[in-house]
């Protein structure tokens, strides 16, 4: 779903003045929208399970979810050295394994 910075200014006018206390995750429902706080930070240094969001409280909005579409394409070059002697396949996999892993660290709800 897109937010719009209509939305976004809604969200923050809307959570004025409220304590927040992040462990894990913490969510709320605002509208249609599942928000997720995932950190609070404190001039821009230390990260903080607690805190209190006022009209002076910069929030950060990130998209969990977007599309990718990845092709690989297989052919004999696939399976040549590269200058570090590792196969251009094995890098391939190597990448697409951090990539995912990745993905469920952040809990992203990504479609590949």
């Amino acid at each position: 779903m897109y937010l719009s910075r209509r939305d976004q200014y809604k969200v923050l006018k809307s959570l004025g003045d409220r304590r927040v206390h992040v462990y894990n995750r913490k969510t709320l429902y605002f509208d249609q929208l599942k928000l997720e706080f995932t950190n609070l930070m404190h001039s821009n240094e230390e990260i903080r399970k607690t805190g209190i969001i006022t009209k002076y409280t910069k929030i950060i909005f990130r998209s969990g979810c977007s599309k990718y579409t990845i092709l690989v394409e297989i052919s004999k070059e696939m399976f040549e050295l590269n200058e570090d002697k590792e196969l251009y396949l094995e890098k391939t996999v190597s990448f697409l394994l951090v990539f995912f892993q990745r993905n469920m660290y952040f809990n992203n709800k990504h479609r590949i």
